[in-house]
């Protein structure tokens, strides 16, 4: 992993910024992951390096959740560069190594009731990060274990 790290630092010194193609967010949950999201977006949408660009997703859980943990991954090329845990319930903000750009989460208000929910999470990429295919994935687990989520995100520079 660190490998890695030190390959997308080595990168984005030698990157030239260009513009990122058109982002797709999916519903990457299962039939039995418990929130079933109707509405899913990213704006700007393409991202735009230097920027904030805001993923949200809407949608319906079908049990009440008062404790939840949440994974996020980030893939460059389809190599997991880092990934990173922590409380679903409320805010979260992650910075990631190298000054390579932040990511705050914001999951559900424990206790969240059953019914219409809405999660979201806001990053900001610095202008030198490396081109490729980007693969961003946050899922998150109720306090049994149950899958409560999976948003996918999928862009390149």
């Amino acid at each position: 992993m660190k490998a890695a790290v030190f390959v997308v630092a080595c990168l984005a010194v030698l990157a030239v910024a260009a513009a990122a193609s058109n982002a797709t967010v999916s519903d990457c949950g299962t039939s039995s992951t418990h929130t079933k999201f109707k509405a899913l977006s990213v704006s700007p949408n393409p991202p735009v390096k230097g920027k904030l660009a805001t993923v949200t997703a809407s949608g319906s859980l079908d049990e009440s959740v008062s404790k939840a943990g949440y994974s996020f991954a980030v893939s460059l090329d389809g190599n997991e560069l880092y990934t990173h845990s922590g409380d679903a319930c409320g805010t979260d903000v992650i910075n990631l190594p190298l000054n390579m750009g932040q990511i705050t989460t914001h999951g559900f208000t424990c206790p969240q009731a059953a019914g219409d929910v809405k999660v979201s999470f806001g990053m900001i990429l610095p202008t030198g990060v490396p081109p490729g295919n980007y693969e961003l994935k946050w899922t998150a687990t109720d306090g049994s274990g149950s899958s409560l989520w999976c948003v996918g995100v999928d862009f390149s520079f």
